[in-house]
């Protein structure tokens, strides 16, 4: 997961991305449930309100490739 490429923001070409996976144990190993990519825009002079945006998908690769699609 530390390897994906993710493009910068089309809104604010910056701010800060979070991966964040939602697991559990299974008995014998973790398993992964989802994942969240939340990215949160540079506050600027022009907006008073800080915009954050929530992709959730099965794994961290698809949320990195919908992410990316987003942002070409």
């Amino acid at each position: 997961m530390s390897n994906l490429k993710l493009n910068s923001c089309a809104h604010c070409h910056g701010g800060e991305t979070r991966i964040d996976e939602s697991t559990y144990f299974s008995g014998m190993t973790m398993q992964v449930l989802s994942v969240t990519l939340r990215h949160f825009c540079e506050q600027t002079t022009e907006n008073t309100f800080k915009t954050t945006i929530t992709i959730r998908e099965r794994t961290a690769e698809r949320a990195a490739q919908v992410w990316n699609s987003m942002n070409e």
